[in-house]
């Protein structure tokens, strides 16, 4: 998911099938891959959280690393504002 890019409807729709996916408060697991300097500005944003697994892989040159988050959440509207939160991170791709 793109957050730069989606529109207002977009989000509208990704909330929806959030919604009709997950029974909230449930764990949510975000991803992302960011050059491998990045990975403090990312995980700042997680500072404080309880109940929380990061899985950390560093690509085959040590330039990129793939995060996984999970995150135990309480509705789609807490996933949106993750995404929007992290978009600003220079070089992240949100998978």
């Amino acid at each position: 998911m793109l957050m730069k890019t989606m529109t207002k409807e977009d989000l509208t729709r990704f909330t929806e099938l959030l919604d009709s996916y997950y029974n909230w408060p449930t764990h949510y697991e975000f991803k992302w891959i960011v050059p491998a300097h990045q990975k403090m500005e990312v995980l700042i944003h997680f500072e404080g959280i309880e109940k929380i697994v990061i899985k950390e892989k560093l690509s085959g040159k040590g330039n990129y690393l793939s995060l996984s988050v999970t995150l135990y959440l309480n509705s789609s509207t807490e996933v949106l504002d993750i995404y929007k939160k992290l978009k600003s991170v220079k070089g992240i791709i949100q998978i």
